[in-house]
Formats: structure tokens, C-alpha cells, sequence
């Protein structure tokens, strides 16, 4: 989708900046999706959610900004260090679940959430910034014609029960 840079802001404050590729950039359909993605991801608030600081939807290379967690993801860590310890699996599943609790009371569902995403900071693990979020309502369409889908977003290997059922399940 793009890539990812630290930055800082006027304040010298560290952030995460994803700068999207151009070729995505091009497509409307895409830009739709990512302003509302960003717009979903903005309303969540939680201690173990990377809250999204600014964004530009509308410039040549669209862009979202998020608070920079110093750490490594999950999958690294574990590729590094090997399993977690009994303690830090507990924390683990403790901090996930408290952050989807907050995604979720946004009225918001995650659609990325995976190992590779998962950030392991100082102050225990952080859900992802977007645009791994999308609104649970469905998008506007236009009466009688369905949206263009020419792939499952995301990957189906890490999908919920509930999302596999269907053969399009978005």
C-alpha cells in the first residue's frame, strides 16, 4: 500500500508517516476508501491504540500520520526471542483485547490485526494505525449496482470465523 517513515513534526515530536504509493493514488475508488478508513480510524480512542495525529487525503500521494511506538512488532519479536514468556502472553492477550474493546465501542472493526501489525512499545502492545480499519457500515452505492471487488482486502488466512463464511465477506 506504501511506505513507512519516521518523521517529526514542527514539534520535533517522532511520527509514523505512511506514505501511499502513487499508482493507488490515482484511483478514485481507492481515495474514497482511504479518507473514510482514515476518517474510522481517527474516532477510535484507546490506551492500547496508535492514535492517528494528521493525515492528507486529498494531495498527490495521500498520507496518514500516527503516533510513532518505539519497539518492535510481534512477529519480529518473536522470530527474534522465540515464544513469549506464560506473563507476557497474558499481557498480550489482555492489551489486544483491550484495544479491539475500543475499536469496537467506535463502532469500528479491525481488519488487519496480525502479528506483523502488532507493536510491541514500552507501555505494553499497540493495535496498528490505519488503513487497517474500516467503518462497519457498508459503503454507499449506487441503487442496483454492487461495488467493484476484484480482491479480498487484507489476508484470508487471518480472517475471523465470522468473516470467512461468506464468499465475499466485507
Amino acid at each position: 500500500m506504501g511506505s513507512v517513515h519516521l518523521s517529526r513534526t514542527r514539534g520535533n515530536q517522532p511520527v509514523a508517516l505512511k506514505v501511499i504509493r502513487r499508482e493507488l493514488a490515482q484511483e478514485q475508488d481507492f481515495r474514497v476508501r482511504f479518507e473514510r478508513e482514515v476518517q474510522a480510524a481517527r474516532s477510535v480512542q484507546g490506551y492500547h491504540i496508535v492514535p492517528v495525529l494528521d493525515h492528507d487525503t486529498s494531495g498527490e500521494q495521500p498520507w496518514p500520520a500516527t503516533a510513532f511506538v518505539p519497539g518492535l512488532a510481534l512477529d519480529d519479536t518473536l522470530a527474534t526471542y522465540g515464544p513469549l514468556p506464560l506473563p507476557a502472553m497474558f499481557q498480550l492477550i489482555g492489551c489486544t483485547a483491550q484495544a479491539l474493546h475500543s475499536i469496537h465501542a467506535a463502532s469500528v472493526v479491525h481488519r488487519d490485526l496480525k502479528p506483523s501489525n502488532m507493536l510491541l512499545g514500552s507501555n505494553g502492545p499497540q493495535a496498528p494505525a490505519p488503513p487497517s480499519y474500516a467503518p462497519t457500515q457498508a459503503p454507499a452505492q449506487t441503487p442496483g449496482r454492487s461495488p467493484r471487488r476484484t480482491r479480498p482486502p487484507r489476508a484470508p488466512a487471518r480472517w475471523a470465523p465470522s468473516r470467512a463464511r461468506a464468499p465475499w465477506p466485507w
